[in-house]
């Protein structure tokens, strides 16, 4: 086998890639790792809705509904279901599918990481929210990992724009 052997062009190429992103720069390690714990976190268990009431002997009921997946808690959150905050912490979904339009956004800029850093706080406040509200633990592993993906991609983008300045100041 000789390096400029066809049969081998696909595995050197393949070679190639995996080692660009083993050592590539670590703020698109972070980035992907995010958009890839996103997607998985619209298809795990987010929460659970519990239902209360009365039996019609005047006996308190709690029932608990189905574990929403990520994609049905968006929806429900879109829809008013968290008020003003739940709609706004539903939109901020949009960030992260802005995310991928990166390229065209200045390495230097600061806002990406400031403004994933904000969603990551207002996202991660819905636990003590929930927990203090509802008495228990609904939430689900679904939630963490879509929190989780907002400081992924807050701390890729300050990873990003902290290079440029290492890079700019050698």
């Amino acid at each position: 086998m000789r390096p400029g052997d066809p049969s081998q062009a696909g595995t050197t190429g393949q070679l190639a890639r995996a080692s660009a992103w083993a050592f590539g720069p670590r703020w698109r390690r972070f980035l992907v790792i995010g958009w890839v714990v996103y997607a998985v976190s619209f298809l795990l268990p987010t929460l659970v809705n519990y239902v209360g009431g009365r039996i019609p002997g005047g006996e308190p009921f709690t029932s608990e509904f189905v574990a929403l997946a990520g994609w049905e808690a968006f929806v429900w959150a879109l829809m008013g279901a968290g008020e003003a905050l739940g709609v706004i912490s539903a939109l901020t979904n949009v960030l992260i599918l802005g995310s991928a339009s990166h390229r065209k956004w200045s390495p230097d800029a600061r806002w990406p990481a400031l403004v994933l850093v904000v969603a990551t706080i207002l996202n991660a406040s819905w636990w003590p929210l929930w927990v203090a509200s509802e008495g228990d633990t609904s939430l689900r592993i679904g939630y963490f990992a879509w929190v989780a993906s907002f400081a992924c991609l807050a701390v890729a983008f300050w990873l990003r724009q902290r290079g440029r300045a290492v890079s700019a100041a050698d």
